[in-house]
């Protein structure tokens, strides 16, 4: 015969059934209490090897950062050299006419024709003038590439960029002649734009007592 029992008499209840339900109670807390301290202490364990992780790679950036900056501290001598060598390339602006023609003469001993030689304004760069020099010459390959090579190696300081080789030699480039002349000799044409660096000119002493 099966028997029924109420809940709201547990204390009629048999003693073994009473215990049973007191044990599975005991479990159910016993099990909630461990899953949620559980949960508590997996979210501490990945926080602290969250930080674990951060801290290596902080580490090692300082390392990383200590090998560079060892790194160039051993070349500051190299780069001191190389400063003055630098310093020594720039010519003085009583120089600067004379630098235009050497660069002149030596399109012209590579046999260039020179299209185009035009200074633009100077501009200040922190203690030095910059001059910029709109360049167009046309020759064929080998006359170009010696040409440009003599420019990049002279021993004054002339930066050479916005380098364009073309075999498409325009009129209104050229102008109709040379372009001509360009095409029927199978030549190229090269734009550049130079750019040297002078010392600016010195102050008189009559342009200081005018300033004043």
């Amino acid at each position: 015969m099966m028997m029924k029992f109420n809940i709201k008499n547990v204390h009629e209840w048999p003693l073994s059934l009473r215990s049973g339900v007191v044990f599975v109670i005991f479990l159910i807390t016993l099990f909630l209490g461990y899953y949620f301290d559980l949960s508590s202490m997996s979210k501490q364990l990945d926080a602290a090897v969250q930080q674990e992780d951060d801290l290596k790679q902080q580490y090692q950036s300082l390392i990383t950062h200590k090998a560079v900056l060892k790194h160039d501290l051993s070349h500051l001598p190299e780069l001191r050299a190389q400063l003055v060598e630098w310093k020594k390339s720039i010519i003085k602006h009583e120089e600067l006419a004379e630098l235009l023609n050497t660069i002149l003469k030596t399109g012209a001993n590579n046999h260039l024709y020179i299209s185009l030689f035009e200074p633009e304004a100077a501009a200040k760069e922190d203690e030095y003038e910059k001059l910029p020099i709109k360049v167009i010459v046309v020759g064929s390959y080998h006359q170009l590439a010696d040409f440009i090579s003599q420019l990049a190696n002279t021993p004054q300081l002339v930066v050479i960029g916005d380098f364009i080789m073309s075999n498409e030699n325009k009129n209104d480039v050229l102008g109709s002649k040379l372009a001509q002349q360009a095409n029927e000799q199978n030549l190229l044409t090269a734009e550049m734009k130079l750019a040297i660096y002078y010392q600016p000119e010195a102050e008189t002493e009559v342009n200081v007592k005018k300033k004043a």
